[in-house]
């Protein structure tokens, strides 16, 4: 339903949302998850509040998704096993949006490659970005819950990843195959998803999470996205880290990987 109306001129956000809204109508039909002003917002964005390229992304999205069976209950396809060798715990922020935990370091990716295949690692990576995506939705909806101000790009933001990558090692590239589905992760997340991560940062990066992460940099590459690296030096990443989440919240996703 739309959001927005005033009796002065749209944004060009608003105007680029009537005009996504008529180019996509058969599909709000079909999902009312997309008769959301903030959450096409969230595509428009992606695309430079194109609508055109995010009707393209749309379609595409939802065919992707259908053909892989993506949703966001990972319960129902994966066992407590594999969930729990390959956690992302979630948190908040000091602001309320919600955080996202990767440990790269304690992430057998290599085991989870060779058990899974390439396309079933795609099914679990594409439904956990589609658990971060309902994550970033109901973020936004409260966000600008009794806000009735004009929709601009500063009325939605994607969540937080923070990606730890102590202990990462040289057994996790010495296949290509891994940086290779690696790399198809990062580019489902960016072809599909509609930047579901405003910021994302890495730390403790050795040579290894480095050849990695340059291997996957090239699709970390929709608009409004900010990337901090970090080295192992941690009075500087954890000074980073405690700028935007309580020192308590962020222990406590530490710990779900003791």
């Amino acid at each position: 339903m739309e959001q927005f109306s005033s009796p002065v001129d749209p944004t060009k956000e608003e105007i680029a949302i009537i005009e996504l809204r008529q180019k996509i109508s058969d599909v709000i039909l079909d999902n009312g998850k997309f008769d959301d002003d903030l959450y096409l917002l969230q595509w428009l964005k992606a695309q430079k509040l194109n609508p055109n390229k995010a009707e393209d992304m749309i379609r595409e999205s939802i065919k992707w998704r259908k053909e892989n069976n993506i949703h966001s209950d990972l319960e129902k396809e994966f066992s407590p096993e594999f969930l729990k060798d390959f956690q992302v715990p979630f948190s908040t922020s000091k602001e309320g949006i919600p955080v996202a935990y990767f440990h790269l370091g304690k992430m057998d990716m290599k085991a989870g490659i060779t058990l899974c295949g390439k396309t079933r690692w795609y099914q679990f990576t594409g439904m956990l970005f589609s658990k971060m995506e309902d994550l970033m939705v109901a973020s936004n909806k409260a966000q600008n819950r009794n806000k009735p101000g004009r929709l601009t790009s500063d009325s939605i933001s994607g969540i937080i990843g923070l990606g730890d990558t102590e202990g990462f090692s040289a057994l996790q590239i010495v296949d290509p195959t891994v940086t290779i589905v690696m790399v198809g992760v990062i580019r489902n997340l960016s072809t599909y998803f509609p930047a579901i991560f405003s910021n994302l940062i890495y730390y403790n990066m050795n040579t290894f999470s480095t050849t990695l992460y340059n291997a996957c940099k090239p699709f970390l590459n929709w608009p409004n996205l900010n990337l901090e690296i970090y080295g192992t030096d941690e009075k500087i990443w954890r000074e980073t880290v405690l700028k935007f989440m309580d020192l308590e919240v962020f222990n406590e996703l530490e710990k779900h990987w003791e």
